[in-house]
């Protein structure tokens, strides 16, 4: 069941031939899984905004919460940092390979979390909610794995 319904991306590149992403495509479907295929570009900006970026948050949440409050964290907590007990040498290299993608999602995530700021710090109800409700929304929609 661990490929259950998984999304499995392959990158053909012009030289990978029918019969190989066929081949690929029939193994990973054998497995339960869902099989996307793009171009490496596109895997690449995907993969930015859908894992390394929360890879990212996850880590600079730890930082900013610091050792003192662990006490008291939840299940929110655990959750949302999970990933940041990764193996950090693995994710420096990772980070760095696909940076120009990462910076840009960062940069959109920079973008998101100051209109975020922007309406707590002003008490706008009105946009707090709608930016909640967007991201409730958007959320409900994530395919089960």
């Amino acid at each position: 069941d661990l490929f259950q319904n998984a999304p499995v991306i392959l990158t053909p590149t012009p030289s990978t031939s029918a019969d190989t992403v066929h081949d690929a495509t029939s193994f990973w479907q054998s497995l339960g899984a869902r099989v996307l295929t793009m171009n490496p570009a596109e895997h690449d900006a995907q993969v930015a905004r859908i894992s390394h970026l929360p890879h990212c948050i996850a880590t600079t949440l730890v930082l900013a919460a610091g050792r003192a409050s662990l006490s008291l964290a939840g299940s929110g907590y655990r959750d949302t940092t999970r990933i940041a007990a990764g193996p950090s040498a693995l994710w420096a290299e990772i980070l760095l390979a696909n940076r120009t993608e990462i910076l840009a999602s960062l940069q959109n995530f920079h973008s998101s979390l100051t209109h975020l700021s922007s309406a707590i710090e002003k008490k706008d109800v009105a946009s707090l909610t709608k930016i909640l409700e967007e991201a409730a929304q958007i959320r409900r929609t994530l395919p089960h794995a």
